[in-house]
């Protein structure tokens, strides 16, 4: 199987993964340093001018 592109991570995509995490963890809360932080910081990064 082959994947597409990389591609920025944008906030949607960030919002996305930030939401699947919490729905995903009983304790409804973030890990730091966890997927959902990072792609936040990425996305952060990527609009940056």
């Amino acid at each position: 199987m082959r994947l597409p592109d990389d591609r920025e991570a944008t906030r949607v995509d960030a919002e996305r993964v930030v939401r699947a995490e919490m729905r995903n963890n009983p304790d409804v809360c973030l890990r730091l340093g966890g997927v959902a932080d990072s792609m936040v910081s990425a996305a952060r990064f990527n609009q940056e001018p």
